[in-house]
């Protein structure tokens, strides 16, 4: 066989497998804790990290890049420690690439969903649905799509532990 054929084939079989990774499967996995749940201490410090990180004020979201949706699993690590998993490969998919970009993501049955308003008071609120929806939960996957429309949605699936 010719080496230009050969590496014909190559490069089919690498861009055959390149497609068949599911894109929203978590990059880089982390190791799960099977005996942790996600408690109330572990709810609150996710939502006062997202407030640290000003995710509730429109001030900061000055580009249109930073408008989009992603999806992210919170759970315990074998450590003890609260861990994000990141299930959208880029972090999230911007709406100045899409329209609506939650159409790019996968459909779920969410469990509970919530929709907040860019202020900081809206973080009390955050934390009072996932307290109230997913305590005791083994995991919780979530998407929060970021809008343009001034709202931050929410929707959480939980996993709960056997």
């Amino acid at each position: 066989m010719k080496p230009v054929y050969l590496l014909l084939l190559v490069l089919i079989a690498i861009g055959f497998f390149a497609c068949e990774r599911d894109l929203l499967e978590p990059s880089q996995p982390v190791a799960q804790s099977e005996d942790k749940v996600l408690g109330t201490n572990e709810l609150a410090e996710f939502s006062a990290r997202l407030a640290d990180i000003n995710l509730f004020d429109e001030s900061t979201h000055t580009d249109p890049s930073h408008y989009g949706a992603g999806e992210v699993r919170l759970f315990i690590d074998e450590a003890g420690d609260l861990a994000l998993d990141f299930l959208t490969e880029n972090l999230m998919i911007s709406s100045a690439d899409v329209a609506d970009p939650a159409d790019l993501l996968p459909t779920r049955a969410w469990h509970s969903t919530i929709e907040l308003l860019f202020e900081p008071n809206e973080e009390n609120r955050l934390r009072h649905w996932l307290i109230q929806n997913f305590k005791g939960s083994q995991s919780l996957a979530l998407r929060i799509a970021l809008r343009e429309n001034g709202t931050i949605f929410f929707a959480g699936l939980a996993e709960r532990a056997a």
